[in-house]
């Protein structure tokens, strides 16, 4: 496998091909001492892949750590492992209650959601908005990355397959 042709079509095709699977990613955030936290999440994602959406405990290191920095990044790897996409944007916690049961009913894999399993202080769930301002694909065997504006996707269908 060699670095692609085109960085955008295969960014594109690793998130198609993530997209009609479980839809899972890494989170990373930074705490407001500066350490960085990382942690696997099911993903919902809108078709041009310029927002992601997550649910999470509202008690969650992740939710505290958005509130102190927005700023994340998401990890996703096609299924042969050797194909990148990383996310990069700004996060928010969603508040407005019909947001929150729209994106609850919208998010995949509720099942994997342990945090239901715990009691919380707040609602049951907190609900996690990235606006994607940049992407990155990358074929970390041959040294190859290339960055990219998300409506460049847009152009490729990500999310029609």
């Amino acid at each position: 496998m060699k670095p692609p042709e085109s960085p955008v079509q295969a960014a594109a095709d690793v998130l198609n091909s993530i997209m009609t699977g479980q839809r899972e990613a890494i989170l990373s955030t930074v705490s407001s001492d500066g350490r960085p936290h990382a942690t696997w999440m099911s993903t919902m994602t809108n078709d041009d892949i310029s927002k992601i959406i997550t649910l999470t405990s509202p008690d969650s290191h992740k939710v505290e750590n958005i509130e102190f920095n927005p700023e994340v990044e998401w990890l996703f790897t096609a299924p042969n492992k050797r194909e990148l996409v990383y996310l990069h944007g700004t996060a928010e916690i969603i508040r407005d209650v019909a947001k929150m049961k729209k994106a609850w009913q919208a998010v995949p894999n509720k099942q994997r959601a342990f945090f239901l399993n715990f009691f919380t202080s707040a609602p049951g769930y907190a609900v996690i908005e990235t606006t994607v301002r940049k992407v990155v694909y990358g074929m970390p065997a041959h040294n190859f990355f290339h960055e990219f504006d998300p409506e460049e996707l847009a152009s490729q269908a990500v999310g029609q397959s």
